[in-house]
């Protein structure tokens, strides 16, 4: 099936795992989740230099506080907002944590005013009620600080000047940020997981690669593979609805009309269809290359740099797939991607991440989990211990951590949202790294103070 997101449980990269901690060097450590962003009224110097020394000598080689949220909005021009993610980096590299830094595409899209505008670089997805092509609004960008944006991307995709201007603003933004030691990819897609996010995704029509530019790419895609009359090639969408059930959120009945057909043509063999099968490779060949230009570019800022570890992709691993964008070994083959990790929800499931990385001379990670978001229990201490010490025996290279607000003697659970101080979880992560410190080490990327 073209569009499913097809998980292998790890059980290959478990059965291999003989390996002891003392094999394959070094681990990176890192930690994110401490929102230290929620709490702006507080951002006092004394108040960060307190907080983010909670992670010191907590076993993290790096760290995603110099990182924005997703709602922060536009980056570029505002200079507050990059000076206090600055900050937040040197205050890390007091307590010897290095910092790795990513960002939501949105949030180097240019305003109206800026030079660079263009209404041509927005991304046009589809509604599936009328089947009319939308724009994404510009007010979801900018003007609305609690717009929900986490999984939209209203950059053109198919674009060729839309990659262009994103590649350009990416390279001014990493050199406003000053030095880092890593850059990551985390959780930008290029459609919507949908609503059932941990289900085969079938919203095929939330892909912002639905405009004239965008067709011109496919139809070349297609041209490129000897796809019979490639040049009046359309997109297909199905025009029978199914109703959405446990394993996906179902399908549109998109109406083809006068004011739809040059771009739309109604194929209901989705996700196996012949075309169909082309659409989503395609799609993953567009966000590989949008990966490898801001990737790219990362390294042309940072890659020279003494402490530079290179970059990263993390997904939770069911959203590696083709209905979403990213493709494990497209991005694996990628000249800049150095590392895949299995990330959020993904516990074991890692097997997918590791071949691939494996194949094209890669490493590879994944997560432990001491919350999980919207639980006000802390994840089994012993649970932790078990799932740190299988992922790092089976080789991973890099273990994300979350949530840092588990360091955090200031917010005392329990919570709702689950991003509280967890005294269990943090002993047993302390003892992963004593665990660990007996074979591969974490990696101290920058000196100790």
């Amino acid at each position: 099936m073209a569009a499913s997101c097809v998980v292998e449980q790890g059980e290959r990269g478990q059965r291999a795992s003989s390996r002891t901690a003392a094999e394959g060097g070094p681990v990176i450590t890192c930690i994110l989740g401490s929102v230290l962003h929620l709490e702006q009224q507080e951002m006092n110097d004394e108040f960060l230099r307190v907080r983010l020394a909670e992670l010191k000598g907590q076993g993290f080689s790096m760290s995603w506080e110099a990182a924005p949220p997703t709602w922060y909005g536009d980056l570029l021009e505002n200079p507050s907002r990059t000076a206090f993610l600055r900050k937040k980096a040197g205050m890390m590299l007091e307590n010897g944590v290095a910092s790795a830094f990513g960002f939501h595409w949105l949030q180097i899209f240019p305003k109206k005013n800026e030079p660079d505008y263009r209404e041509t670089l927005l991304g046009v997805t589809l509604d599936p009620e009328t089947g009319g092509f939308v724009r994404t609004a510009e007010d979801i960008i900018h003007n609305d600080p609690k717009a929900k944006v986490a999984h939209r991307n209203t950059w053109d995709f198919g674009s060729e000047e839309a990659l262009r201007v994103f590649a350009q603003r990416a390279h001014r933004l990493f050199e406003q940020m000053g030095p880092m030691e890593m850059f990551y990819v985390d959780e930008v897609l290029i459609a919507s997981p949908g609503k059932n996010w941990l289900a085969t995704a079938s919203t095929y029509w939330t892909s912002p690669t639905y405009s004239e530019e965008s067709l011109a790419s496919f139809r070349k895609y297609l041209r490129d593979r000897g796809y019979p009359l490639a040049d009046q090639a359309k997109f297909p969408v199905t025009t029978t609805n199914v109703p959405p059930g446990l394993a996906s959120d179902g399908l549109p009945a998109i109406r083809i009309d006068d004011t739809n057909r040059e771009r739309l043509i109604e194929d209901n063999e989705w996700p196996k269809g012949p075309l169909w099968s082309y659409w989503y490779d395609w799609r993953e060949d567009l966000y590989a290359r949008w990966v490898d230009a801001v990737t790219s570019a990362a390294f042309d800022v940072w890659g020279k740099l003494p402490h530079w570890q290179g970059c990263m992709v993390s997904h939770p691993v069911h959203w590696f797939c083709p209905a979403l964008g990213p493709n494990p070994d497209k991005l694996g083959a990628l000249p800049h991607v150095d590392y895949l990790v299995a990330g959020y929800t993904s516990g074991l499931r890692y097997a997918t991440v590791k071949d691939a990385a494996l194949r094209h001379g890669k490493k590879w990670g994944g997560m432990v989990e001491l919350h999980r978001y919207g639980q006000e229990e802390g994840m089994d201490p012993d649970g932790i211990l078990k799932s740190f010490q299988t992922q790092v025996n089976a080789g991973a290279s890099f273990m994300l951590v979350y949530p840092g607000t588990a360091f955090r003697q200031d917010r005392p659970g329990p919570r709702k949202d689950g991003l509280s101080y967890s005294p269990a979880q943090v002993e047993a992560w302390r003892k992963c790294i004593a665990w660990l410190e007996q074979g591969r080490t974490y990696k101290r990327i920058v000196p100790a103070p």
